[in-house]
């Protein structure tokens, strides 16, 4: 409450609107809202240390930020809510979905003025209710009950953003159940609580990105767990067989180091005849790198050679341009004149 004695404080003449505000903070602590009806009115803590109110009135969504100003009124965010406004907070940004007058479900968020129709009243679903939005697994998903044409009712999940992908959870019931999330063991379950006291619970399967009733999933987890204990005796088995043969392997390997060490002896002589080869090349090899040196010493003075003539040559070229160019001057002087 003490938001909202601030904002009482800061102008009395704003009466009005503290008392919306006294009656939505209350609301709000309290998780109560209209009777009937599932609590609409949420509060968010900004990144900056405000904190923006997102609430219905009458037809309207409005907006509030605090702190309040002079002058300050909410923001319209829509006028066309019927009612079920649901909101929540997912990467950063507020989403939201509301049925409109039409009986349409929209879906928006606070960043964006752009909204999508996620749902539209058919043959086959009159009518929705019991919006909301729920993150698995970081994936945000739309929850929603629909009648169908048999009077039952059944528990959806939608993408928001790909209207398509879609499934239904499970049908059943004469009347709207109460849905419930919670992580236990690290497993995301989902409870429906009817009216009569039976509750239904699901888990969240990876897999299959869906829901699967809990019952369903302790029999899968126990026929995994019956495959895994065949495996592992199959391998056992298996091992079994391998060791022997390893052992085999073992004893002939011990026959095989015994010819080893033999060709090891052997090959001692043949180290000592290739050491004294090497000694007898090396005289060879000395002189070798002595004649190719000479030669590279020959190839240099060569090279300075050709490199002089090549320098003298093009000296006498360039002379003989000059007085080429000079013979043919003096030509068309004695033409001219």
């Amino acid at each position: 409450m003490l938001l909202a004695r601030d904002v009482c404080a800061y102008s009395k003449r704003r009466g009005a609107l503290c008392a919306v505000l006294i009656k939505f903070m209350a609301a709000v602590r309290d998780g109560t809202g209209t009777p009937g009806e599932e609590p609409m009115n949420k509060v968010y803590d900004l990144s900056d240390g405000r904190r923006l109110m997102l609430y219905r009135e009458n037809n309207r969504i409005l907006v509030l930020i605090t702190p309040l100003f002079k002058g300050q009124l909410p923001g319209i965010r829509h006028t066309d809510c019927l009612g079920q406004l649901f909101s929540t907070a997912f990467n950063g940004r507020i989403y939201y979905v509301y049925e409109n007058l039409v009986h349409q479900i929209i879906f928006g968020n606070l960043d964006s003025p752009d909204t999508a129709v996620v749902l539209s009243p058919s043959a086959s679903a009159a009518a929705f209710e019991g919006l909301a939005l729920h993150a698995v697994e970081g994936q945000l998903r739309l929850f929603y009950q629909a009648k169908a044409a048999d009077g039952l009712w059944e528990l959806w999940m939608q993408d928001p953003w790909h209207v398509t992908v879609k499934a239904c959870i499970c049908r059943g019931g004469g009347q709207r159940a109460d849905c419930r999330w919670y992580v236990h063991q690290g497993e995301h379950f989902l409870a429906l609580d009817r009216e009569d006291g039976h509750a239904d619970v699901f888990v969240w399967h990876a897999s299959e990105q869906g829901y699967v009733p809990w019952e369903a999933h302790i029999l899968d987890a126990r026929a995994s767990g019956t495959r895994e204990r065949e495996l592992l005796k199959e391998a056992l088995e298996a091992s079994g067989t391998r060791e022997r043969e390893l052992e085999e392997a073992l004893e002939a390997s011990g026959t095989r180091e015994k010819e080893l060490e033999e060709a090891l002896e052997a090959s001692g002589t043949q180290v000592k005849e290739l050491e004294e080869a090497l000694k007898a090349s090396g005289t060879q090899v000395k002189e070798a790198q002595a004649r190719e040196a000479s030669a590279l010493a020959q190839l240099a003075s060569a090279r300075t050679q050709y490199e002089a003539l090549a320098q003298t040559a093009r000296k006498l070229q360039e002379l003989g341009r000059h007085w080429r160019d000079k013979y043919w001057e003096n030509s068309g002087k004695k033409l001219k004149g």
